[in-house]
């Protein structure tokens, strides 16, 4: 009988995955021009640091009350308006280093939920194909997006701001 095992995702595993798919990546980084395996594991896509802001968002599950009551002291946080939410794009950047912020993954999720519309469709109102996966794999795993896919959903966000207020 077969047991299935979860392959383990080491060290070794991602230096081999990236010998194997990025091998111009693996020489720079044995030669030292790339400083850390993690860098050379976000330079090929395999896998992407998490921003400071992910990082944030990590530490901010895990504090007690008491550590977010007092961490929003220090930071001179108020009481939220009850219009907060999503910023538009006009007056706010949707990306930090081209990974959507959380307003941003926010807002598609409403509009798609609002719309009724499945990740194809919205890729396909975008330009883009129906089984590109970049966003999708934004909103799910913070995955970064290419410039195009930027400037494509700042103007659809705008288009779409209303739907479902």
């Amino acid at each position: 009988m077969k047991t299935s095992q979860r392959q383990s995702r080491n060290n070794q595993y991602y230096l081999d995955r990236l010998a194997r798919e990025r091998p111009d990546i693996h020489a720079d980084l044995q030669s030292g021009k790339i400083p850390s395996t993690a860098k050379a594991l976000d330079l090929a896509g395999i896998k992407p640091q998490r921003t400071p802001l992910q990082l944030l968002e990590a530490a901010w599950k895990k504090a007690s009350a008491a550590e977010k009551t007092a961490f929003k002291g220090q930071i001179g946080c108020s009481a939220p308006s009850p219009n907060a939410g999503f910023i538009s794009p006009s007056s706010a950047p949707i990306h930090v280093d081209r990974r959507l912020t959380p307003a941003t993954l926010a807002e598609v999720q409403r509009i798609m939920s609002a719309r009724g519309l499945k990740m194809g469709h919205v890729m396909a109102e975008l330009g883009f194909s129906r089984l590109n996966v970049s966003l999708g794999s934004a909103l799910s795993r913070g995955w970064k997006v290419s410039q195009e896919m930027i400037d494509a959903l700042e103007p659809w966000l705008r288009h779409n701001a209303a739907v479902g207020r």
